[in-house]
């Protein structure tokens, strides 16, 4: 499965964001995350 991530601002919230696509990769076997930022 692929995702798409969209932010369009605040690096800070992108970091803050990592720990919860993290605990989804692990959840989630085979999927794969892009950003669009």
């Amino acid at each position: 499965m692929r995702v798409l991530v969209v932010k369009m601002s605040s690096l800070g919230d992108i970091i803050h964001t990592l720990p919860a696509l993290g605990d989804a990769a692990r959840a989630i076997p085979g999927v794969r995350f892009d950003w669009v930022v």
